[in-house]
């Protein structure tokens, strides 16, 4: 079309949506100001960061909370011991089919319930003594292990039935039952011979042990999942006893289970006192925790400042908002400089590939059609680029042609309105303000000019 009809489309807008794409519009703000956003998320990291290099140097503590970080420090030497143990255990490192586990049970006959714990503390009495733990190293070939893991290689239970459902005139019967780890078989059934010897011996000394009688003694080779498990499971536990008290030092109202050394909240504060008198002390990266804070913090700023501007402040965005919301016809989109790689993916992302006339000398041509009207180009003198352009359609154009600033702040341009003129405006997509346009827009209507068109600038 030549130019929109006095009375047509440009008597009123299209306000049911500012911009043909509102979802574009606001993806757009955001990338475009992408630059703007990693200058912003950069500068928030670098405060993060200088946050938590310098808070700690000008905390104080008081003598209390200095005493509660001393015994989390203690503490911590312990808890560390633990983890080498568990670490070092090998009963924790082999592999399961490694091992034999040998066996033997006893029924023993006793004169009244009473007997039973006396049965227990004997075995276990006879289990704490060194020497036995060296012999038992010895046969079953552990003697390459600490002997404090031995413990782990033994398993004595004591199975009594429930008593109150026995007639009282019958004696009480329990079984002792003996398991030993071992990692061959002849060493597993040397070892659990040797232990049966000496508990049998043990067990015909104490008083109200009527008979026993051996059940059964085996040394094969078998699943031991549920044996590991127990083993690691005891291990746990005394790691998240120490850890629940480290946390209860230096965080006295928290009442959470503590099983990792990181669950443990420590500040920036008292993780630099204790990592002075505790060099081996690790804990999760504070300084890393607030760069990341500060650098979210700094994008959620940007974000909202740039959506907060387009928002309060919309400019033309899109080709559509002219043609669509205005009604008026884009006579070519001109690309003032090579956008930058980043900039290129992200426009084309949102914009998709408009086929727009990108020459003015296709605005030339459609111009002088009707060359007995007065062009009035009419642009922001605000705008460097708009203004250059303005030089190019003047030089282009020649004749009849008054380059103007915009009629709603310049009287000259006002002046030269008339029935024999028309108006191209020049617009400069991401510049040019929706409402700046659309005052120019109404000007016109109000002395009937004709517009013949926009060209946009993108750059």
């Amino acid at each position: 079309m030549r130019a929109l009809e006095k009375g047509n489309n440009y008597d009123g807008f299209n306000h049911s949506n500012s911009q043909v794409a509102t979802t574009s519009y606001i993806l757009w703000s955001i990338l475009r100001k992408w630059k703007s956003l990693f200058l912003s998320t950069l500068i928030g990291c670098l405060f993060g960061f200088l946050i938590a290099v310098l808070y700690p140097k000008v905390f104080l503590f008081n003598d209390n909370q200095i005493d509660s970080l001393n015994s989390f420090v203690q503490l911590h030497s312990v808890y560390q011991r633990q983890v080498r143990l568990k670490k070092d255990n090998p009963f924790l490192t082999m592999q399961e089919q490694d091992f034999y586990l040998g066996s033997i049970s006893y029924n023993i006959v006793l004169e009244k319930e009473a007997d039973v714990g006396a049965v227990y503390v004997q075995l276990q009495e006879l289990s704490s003594k060194d020497i036995f733990w060296t012999e038992i190293a010895n046969i079953a070939e552990y003697s390459d292990f600490n002997l404090s893991y031995l413990e782990d290689a033994l398993k004595i239970s004591v199975i009594k039935p429930v008593f109150n459902e026995i007639p009282l005139n019958y004696n009480s019967s329990i079984t002792v039952k003996l398991s030993i780890l071992g990692i061959d078989r002849q060493g597993c059934e040397k070892a659990i011979t040797y232990i049966s010897d000496l508990y049998e011996a043990d067990l015909l000394q104490i008083k109200g042990i009527s008979t026993f009688s051996e059940v059964s003694g085996t040394a094969k080779k078998l699943e031991i999942s549920t044996w590991i498990d127990g083993i690691r499971e005891k291990y746990n536990a005394i790691e998240y006893r120490i850890l629940d008290s480290m946390n209860r030092e230096i965080n006295p109202s928290s009442t959470a289970s503590m099983r990792e050394l990181n669950d443990i909240r420590v500040t920036l504060a008292q993780a630099q006192y204790i990592k002075n008198l505790d060099p081996t002390f690790e804990h999760s990266n504070e300084l890393f925790k607030f760069a990341v804070s500060g650098a979210i913090v700094g994008l959620i700023i940007g974000l909202v400042i740039i959506l907060s501007n387009s928002t309060i402040n919309p400019t033309i965005s899109f080709w559509e908002t002219v043609s669509y919301n205005f009604g008026i016809p884009v006579l070519a989109c001109i690309r003032t400089k090579k956008l930058f790689f980043l900039d290129s993916v992200f426009f084309n992302f949102t914009h998709g590939r408009p086929k727009l006339a990108n020459s003015l000398e296709y605005v030339k041509a459609f111009l002088s059609k009707d060359e007995a009207n007065d062009v009035i180009v009419c642009g922001d003198t605000k705008d460097a680029t708009v203004s250059e352009m303005k030089k190019q359609m003047e030089t282009l154009l020649k004749g009849n042609v008054h380059c103007v600033g915009l009629f709603s702040i310049d009287s000259n341009a006002i002046s030269l309105l008339s029935d024999q003129s028309e108006v191209v405006f020049i617009f400069h997509l991401d510049h040019t303000g929706v409402v700046e346009a659309e005052q120019q827009i109404l000007l016109c209507k109000k002395f009937g000019v004709e517009i013949s068109g926009v060209l946009l600038i993108q750059s």
